[in-house]
């Protein structure tokens, strides 16, 4: 991760976890919604949701994160709340296209 945040600038990071806190959020509203229509779920549909949930093995990505990377991410997050740190969108891109072409360019220089 501390490779990841090298690579990119600190303000495609801040974006990133903001995103990640609306999501986390976005999810947290939507486990209250299932929960609510479970309570009034019909048996069939009851085991159906639960034969789903119980088959799904996927794993947490936040879980096979090291403390190091989740430190860096908890971080980030922290500068994010930082009115100072954030930028105007259209700035944004601009950065970003400007980093990514730097990126771009040096690799084809790598690779000659």
């Amino acid at each position: 991760m501390k490779a990841l945040k090298s690579l990119l600038p600190k303000k495609i990071i801040v974006i990133l976890n903001e995103l990640k806190i609306k999501v986390m959020e976005e999810i947290s509203l939507l486990r209250e919604e299932v929960k609510a229509l479970i309570d009034k779920a019909d048996e069939k549909t009851i085991r159906m949701i639960y034969a789903m949930l119980e088959a799904s093995t996927e794993e947490d990505w936040w879980d096979e994160l090291n403390d190091e990377e989740k430190k860096e991410i908890n971080g980030a997050i922290e500068e994010s709340e930082n009115d100072e740190n954030l930028i105007p969108f259209e700035k944004f891109k601009s950065e970003f296209n400007t980093w990514r072409k730097e990126l771009l360019s040096s690799k084809e220089q790598k690779t000659k």
